[in-house]
C-alpha cells in the first residue's frame, strides 16, 4: 500500500493542477472529487439548448424528473422527445474531425476546509478543462478501434460518437490514468508492479465515460451499467483519488499471501490430460 500511496502522490504532483478548483470564498483551493457532465439536447419545439441535468435534475429530492420543461418555450419535454444534439471536435489522437454528442460540465463536488462542497463551474474550472483538452494526448492510452458491428451494444456506442477505446476517457481522465499506468509500469520488483497494475485498473471503469452521475448514491465509483456499454446523459468524472483512496488499505490485504499447510495444497498448470496430482487428491 505504501508504494500505492507513493504512486497517487507523484501524480498529484504531476497533473494535480487538473483537479484544483476555486472555494466559493474565491481565495481557497479545493481539491475535485468529481465533476457532472450533462448531454445537451435540443428541444423539438423550439430548438432551444436543453442541459439534461440542469433542467430534468430535481434538486430537492435528487431524482431525474421524466417530465420537465423547455427552458425556452416551457413545451413539456422527456428524454424520449429531446432531440439529442452533436458538436464536431479534433479526435485527440488521430487528430481527424470528431463528431460526438455534446457534454457539459455542470457540477463539481470538491474538498475544501476539511469538509466536503459544490458549485457550478466557473470561469476558472472551464479554463483548465480548455487548458487540459489542448495538451498533447497521452501515448500510453490505447486508441484501438472498436468493433461496432460485433458487439452487442455497438448501436449504443457509435451512433454517439463514441467509435474508439480513447473516446471513452474524458481529457483530463485519460492523463490521470495514463500517469498512473505509466508510473505502475516503471517498477522494478516484478510482485509490486503486478500489484499496482491491479490497483489502477480498478479505476479505468470508474473514470471512463460509462460511469453514470447518481445523485442520490452514497458514492459516484462503480455506477456503470454492468455488463452493458452505455453512455448515460450525466456522466461523474471522478478524481483517482475520489476512486482509490479507499483502496488502499484492501490492496495489501489482497495480495497478503494465503496461509498452507505444507504438502497440503498445490496449485498446477498443465494438460488436463496429464494431471500431475497423487490419486484420491481434490481436484477443482
Amino acid at each position: 500500500s505504501r508504494s500505492a500511496q507513493h504512486l497517487l502522490k507523484e501524480v498529484e504532483e504531476e497533473l494535480g493542477w487538473m483537479y484544483e478548483t476555486l472555494h466559493t470564498d474565491g481565495k481557497t483551493k479545493g481539491r475535485i472529487n468529481y465533476t457532472v457532465w450533462s448531454e445537451v439536447f435540443s428541444c423539438p419545439e423550439c430548438a432551444g439548448e436543453v442541459v439534461f441535468v440542469e433542467e430534468a435534475l430535481d434538486q430537492g429530492t435528487k431524482k431525474t424528473r421524466s417530465q420537465f420543461d423547455c427552458p425556452h418555450c416551457s413545451a413539456s419535454l422527456n428524454k424520449a422527445n429531446l432531440q439529442r444534439s452533436f458538436e464536431t471536435l479534433v479526435d485527440p489522437a488521430s487528430r481527424a474531425a470528431w463528431r460526438r454528442i455534446r457534454l457539459r460540465p455542470v457540477l463539481i463536488n470538491y474538498e475544501a476546509d476539511n469538509s466536503r462542497h459544490e458549485k457550478q463551474p466557473d470561469a476558472h474550472d472551464l479554463d483548465v478543462v480548455d487548458r487540459i483538452a489542448g495538451l498533447p494526448f497521452p501515448a500510453d492510452v490505447p486508441t484501438n478501434g472498436f468493433p461496432i458491428d460485433e458487439m452487442y451494444h455497438g448501436s449504443r456506442l457509435a451512433p454517439k460518437g463514441f467509435t474508439n477505446v480513447h473516446h471513452m476517457f474524458l481529457p483530463r481522465a485519460a492523463h490521470a490514468l495514463a500517469a498512473m499506468w505509466r508510473r505502475a509500469h516503471a517498477t522494478d520488483d516484478a510482485r509490486t508492479r503486478n500489484m499496482l497494475l491491479f490497483f489502477v485498473e480498478q479505476a479505468i471503469w470508474n473514470m471512463s465515460v460509462l460511469n453514470a452521475f447518481r445523485p442520490t448514491g452514497y458514492s459516484q465509483n462503480s455506477q456503470w451499467f454492468k455488463g452493458v456499454y452505455y453512455v448515460p446523459s450525466q456522466h461523474s468524472d471522478c478524481s483517482p483519488w475520489y476512486v482509490l483512496d479507499g483502496k488502499l488499505k484492501r490492496l495489501a490485504k489482497a495480495f497478503k499471501p494465503m496461509p498452507s499447510q505444507r504438502c497440503m495444497a498445490a496449485v498446477t498448470t498443465g494438460d488436463c490430460g496429464n494431471i500431475p496430482i497423487p490419486d484420491n487428491s481434490v481436484d477443482y
